[in-house]
C-alpha cells in the first residue's frame, strides 16, 4: 500500500509539472505572437503618409505685399513638444523655401532653416511657410510680417478600449486582419496676425476650432507616429484655409494699411 501511494504521488507530481510546462508554453507563444503583431505595425504594413498633405491647396486670388513669416513655435510646442536647431543662409533670386522659412530682401532672400526634434512641428513649419506664398507676393521689400500661433490645441490617444480588450483575448488576430488598435485625435485653433514694419497690428484672424482623427491599423490605417503627423497636417491645413478666406475678404483694407 505504501509503495502504491508513493507511486500515485509521483504520477501527480509529473502531471502538475507537465501542466505547468504546457501553460508556460502557451503563455510564451502568446507573448511571441503579440510581439510579432507589434513588429508588424512598426514596419511597412501600414499606409505611408501622402506627401501631398504637405502642399496647401488654396491660394488667394489677390496677394498681399511681401511679409516675413513668423511661426510661434513655442505655442505649438506646448502641445507637440519642442526642441529645435537653427541655421542661416542666403540665396539670390526670386524666392526660396527651406523648411524653417524665408525672409524676402532686395534682389535676394535670406533664409532661416530650422529643424525640430518632433516631426509634427517640422510639418507645421513647412506648411505655414508654404501657405505664406498663397497669401503674399514673394518679390519686393517686405512691408511687415505675418505671425501664426496656436490658441487652443490638444493631441491625445482616445477610443480603442473595446478594441484593446478584443485584441487581448484573441491574441491580436483581428488586428492582423485590419482591426484598428487606437485612434489618435488632434484639436487645433490657430491665430494669424499681420504686422506692418512698425510692428503695429493691422489684421488679426482666428480659425474655427478644428478636429481630426486617424486610425492606427494595418493595411488601411497608419502607424502611431504617422497618424499623429497626418492629424496635424490635415487640421493645420484646414485652419489655414479658414484664415486665408478671412484675409482675402479683408484684402483692400490690408493693402491700405501696409503701404
Amino acid at each position: 500500500m505504501l509503495q502504491f501511494s508513493d507511486s500515485s504521488r509521483a504520477m501527480e507530481t509529473r502531471d502538475h509539472s507537465k501542466n505547468g510546462a504546457s501553460l508556460k508554453s502557451h503563455t510564451s507563444r502568446g507573448k511571441i505572437f503579440v510581439i510579432l503583431v507589434v513588429v508588424a505595425f512598426g514596419f511597412n504594413s501600414c499606409k505611408t503618409l501622402d506627401m501631398s498633405t504637405l502642399s496647401p491647396k488654396m491660394k488667394n486670388e489677390n496677394l498681399l505685399p511681401p511679409l516675413n513669416p513668423v511661426l510661434d513655435v513655442e505655442s505649438f510646442g506646448s502641445v507637440f513638444g519642442l526642441t529645435k536647431t537653427t541655421g542661416h543662409g542666403s540665396v539670390s533670386g526670386a524666392s526660396a523655401n527651406i523648411g524653417g522659412g524665408y525672409a524676402i530682401g532686395m534682389g535676394s532672400i535670406s533664409m532661416k532653416s530650422t529643424t525640430y526634434s518632433n516631426p509634427v512641428l517640422n510639418d507645421i513649419d513647412v506648411l505655414f511657410n508654404r501657405d505664406v506664398e498663397n497669401i503674399c507676393n514673394l518679390s519686393g521689400t517686405p512691408k511687415g510680417s505675418i505671425k501664426c500661433r496656436l490658441i487652443v490645441g490638444e493631441e491625445k490617444m482616445s477610443g480603442g478600449i473595446g478594441w484593446g480588450l478584443l485584441s487581448s483575448v484573441t491574441l491580436c488576430i483581428p488586428n492582423l486582419l485590419g482591426m484598428p488598435i487606437r485612434s489618435p485625435k488632434c484639436n487645433l485653433q490657430i491665430e494669424v496676425t499681420v504686422f506692418d514694419n512698425n510692428d503695429s497690428v493691422v489684421g488679426r484672424y482666428t480659425s474655427n476650432f478644428r478636429k481630426q482623427k486617424t486610425y492606427i491599423a494595418l493595411y488601411w490605417g497608419y502607424s502611431y507616429n504617422d497618424s499623429m503627423r497626418r492629424n496635424a497636417r490635415l487640421i493645420f491645413t484646414d485652419c489655414m484655409e479658414d484664415i486665408k478666406r478671412q484675409i482675402g475678404k479683408d484684402y483692400t483694407r490690408l493693402m491700405d494699411a501696409l503701404k
